[in-house]
């Protein structure tokens, strides 16, 4: 009875072995089948993306020609200039007023580097050869 039982014993084992094999090797294609089918959708995505760089390439291309024209560069430069033409005034104001108040607060800055940058014996002799 003892080799019965070995061999049933041997056969169940045997069959639960083959049972799980089985299910992995339906793991293993399912798992192949997964990865074939992200291959396909990274694939996808990747000449849809191209595509789409083509298809926004040749739409703007003209308006590139045109931006690079003479025509379009000579109008915009006189469009630039009578601008500016019409605006002098304020730029010429707004440039006083900038200058009006950074002048005084640059005069002392150099001042006072300078006073620091100079020996003192130079300084004072300078300073009593004005004086």
């Amino acid at each position: 009875m003892s080799s019965e039982n070995q061999s049933s014993s041997t056969f169940a084992e045997t069959n639960a072995v083959d049972a799980k094999v089985a299910g992995v090797e339906r793991q293993v294609q399912a798992l192949e089948a997964a990865l074939k089918t992200s291959r396909r959708s990274r694939q996808t995505i990747l000449l849809g993306f191209i595509a789409l760089i083509a298809i926004v390439s040749w739409l703007f291309y003209p308006m590139l020609k045109t931006l690079q024209s003479k025509e379009f560069i000579t109008k915009m430069s006189d469009e630039a200039q009578r601008y500016l033409e019409d605006h002098s005034e304020d730029y010429i104001r707004e440039v006083q007023t900038l200058s009006d108040n950074v002048t005084p607060v640059i005069t002392k800055a150099f001042y006072e580097q300078a006073k620091k940058d100079t020996p003192k014996s130079r300084w004072r002799l300078t300073a009593n050869a004005t004086s």
